[in-house]
């Protein structure tokens, strides 16, 4: 008898009338039910996200762009292709293992890590910017209502 054999799973009702379980691991079409219900709930997220920032982006135009003009788009824009470099890579092991490529299944988790790594590495030269140029959570430039603070649009964007 094979270790990879399929042994049906046997359960009994109330009534005691015996039938065979049906395991999720086969059900094709609830995980696809699955990942579209998932994509939808972040479009709804993300969407409703894009659409309050526009919104106050609309309201407080001039606050925005120079609440904006403190960030670094060069270390920003390496992030970006960093973190999507680490998703491609995650995805290329997640087919290499599924093909039986084991090797270079953990070839692409090594290389996974090491572009986790790097964002964190990119994201604490970021943060450490910002804290230099005053910018962090608990600053009193970023309450609203005293005396020293950012003009709204500005407190907004660094809120979102």
């Amino acid at each position: 008898m094979s270790s990879h054999e399929y042994v049906p799973e046997i359960a009994t009702t109330r009534d005691g009338v015996e039938h065979e379980v049906q395991g999720w691991q086969g059900d094709f079409y609830g995980g696809k039910l699955g990942f579209w219900l998932f994509m939808l709930t972040e479009v709804l997220m993300f969407g409703a996200m894009f659409m309050v920032l526009t919104y106050y982006f609309t309201l407080h135009h001039q606050d925005y762009i120079d609440a904006s003009a403190s960030l670094n788009r060069v270390l920003g824009g390496f992030n970006t292709v960093v973190l999507l470099i680490s998703a491609l890579t995650m995805g290329l092991g997640l087919l290499k293992f599924r093909s039986g490529d084991v090797k270079g299944a953990k070839l692409m988790v090594w290389a996974t890590i090491f572009f986790a790594s790097l964002f964190l590495g990119v994201k604490a030269i970021e943060w450490s910017l910002e804290f230099h140029h005053g910018v962090f959570l608990g600053l009193d430039a970023l309450q609203s209502g005293n005396a020293h603070s950012k003009p709204f649009g500005q407190i907004l964007f660094f809120g979102m």
